[in-house]
């Protein structure tokens, strides 16, 4: 290195960086198409609490100049955000899911997945039991709710696969049926489906026909069930599910159910390689590596709690 060399990240620790920083961040979320407004205004806040938190906590002013600072820095915030505020493992994924967007944009690439938040972030499975318990309460819920957990238990489908299953991707002329799943990639995986599924789909698909007299026809497989009867939102699909769990005493969510079915395929036998394709991962997930937890009643955080790394509740 030259005697005129300097290094900027000496020069500009994060007390200095992190405001125009955070601005050109923010400003380069308006060029993102598959985020929507309410989601820009999440990316730039979250970006913003941590940059907040970089700087008030000191020592981490390598964190926007180096790969091994990215690493040391997510870790102990996020390793924070569990162990000392009690953050939900959704917060805390959300927040990892940000600082991935966040760094990429930087030019530091994607943070490694700090080990203090893989068994947290890891999804809970549910027992034979349990599985019953969630089924008999999703249908005193009525036909759409029984058919999402019913399809959810069967094949494993992401909550914005299921949010995006269309009527074309059902195929029921052959018994008992095969469902086609688009993931966000636009990859689609066929999987068949097993006969008390496919009799929750057509009870679900009744319903809908039922409630779709004298409106338009519509090409989403689940439909909100108060007019216009447009395709469940991807939030609305995940409520449905976890509000399934609370009714039922067990903390469940769409990827409680996706490692219920990863679960049982592995319980059976099947190569890894075949589980992968039939649950279409795009890439490893780091809590497939870990024991898979036992199902927790679900004790929600206070408000409160919650606000107090991230300024926002669980959503």
């Amino acid at each position: 290195m030259s005697e005129d060399a300097f290094d900027t990240g000496e020069l500009m620790p994060v007390r200095i960086a992190a405001s125009p920083i955070l601005t050109g961040f923010t400003a380069s979320l308006a060029g993102r198409d598959d985020l929507g407004h309410e989601d820009r205004g999440t990316y730039g806040d979250r970006a913003g609490h941590f940059l907040a938190w970089l700087r008030d906590t000191g020592g981490y002013d390598d964190a926007l100049h180096s790969p091994l600072g990215r690493d040391r820095a997510v870790d102990a915030y996020l390793t924070t955000a569990v162990h000392d505020h009690g953050i939900a493992a959704r917060t805390v994924a959300t927040e990892f899911t940000v600082l991935t967007a966040f760094y990429r944009w930087l030019g530091l690439g994607t943070p490694a997945t700090p080990r203090a938040i893989l068994d947290p972030l890891a999804p809970n499975t549910l027992s034979p039991i349990d599985q019953r318990a969630v089924l008999r309460v999703a249908a005193a819920r009525g036909p759409r709710t029984f058919a999402m957990i019913a399809l959810g238990l069967d094949v494993g489908p992401r909550k914005t696969e299921l949010a995006g299953l269309d009527l074309t991707g059902l195929d029921l002329a052959r018994w008992p049926g095969t469902v086609t799943l688009t993931d966000s990639t636009g990859a689609t995986r066929r999987m068949p489906i097993q006969p008390g599924t496919r009799a929750a789909m057509t009870a679900w698909l009744s319903e809908r026909h039922h409630l779709l007299r004298g409106h338009p026809e519509q090409r989403a497989v689940f439909l909100a069930e108060h007019a216009p009867h447009h395709r469940l939102a991807i939030r609305t699909v995940d409520d449905a599910i976890r509000a399934v769990g609370v009714d039922a005493g067990i903390d469940i969510s769409p990827a409680t159910l996706r490692a219920t079915v990863e679960q049982r395929l592995r319980g059976q036998g099947l190569p890894l390689a075949t589980i992968a394709t039939r649950l279409g991962h795009h890439r490893s997930e780091p809590w497939r590596d870990h024991p898979a937890a036992r199902p927790r009643l679900r004790t929600r955080l206070p408000d409160h709690e919650q606000l107090d790394l991230f300024g926002d509740p669980d959503p």
